[in-house]
């Protein structure tokens, strides 16, 4: 019995080393941009799929693009009234991109959808 969990162990060895600094660490370099998808009543990160609060984390000097996936109109408004705001949009396709170049957390809804559609950015 024992020497069958010592051959499970080293056929599993290959894949734990493979897997070993595969995720991000402090010598990464900083996430520069992120995307999120406007769809009907969501706002989805492109990078974790959180929706409706949508988080998304980025570096200082990092852009955000939000992209309208169909047509429905919607917006990005954010608390910090110094961030750059999209105007109502209904077309599908359409974008509206923010450089954050402070640190900070950045909350924003769809004044459309007020508190249906919510999400932030945390700067670091």
């Amino acid at each position: 019995m024992a020497r069958f969990s010592r051959l499970r162990l080293l056929l599993a060895l290959p894949l734990i080393s493979a897997c070993e600094g595969s995720g991000p660490g402090p010598d990464d370099p900083p996430t520069t941009s992120r995307l999120v998808y406007i769809g009907n009543d969501f706002f989805r990160s492109g990078i974790n799929n959180s929706t409706d609060r949508a988080v998304d984390t980025l570096s200082v000097n990092g852009t955000v693009t939000w992209i309208w996936t169909e047509a429905g109109d919607h917006s990005v408004i954010f608390d910090n009234q110094d961030l750059p705001m999209s105007e109502v949009i209904s077309a599908a396709g359409s974008q509206h991109a923010v450089t954050f170049p402070a640190a900070g957390s950045f909350d924003y809804i769809c004044s459309v959808h007020g508190l249906q559609m919510t999400g932030t950015v945390v700067v670091r």
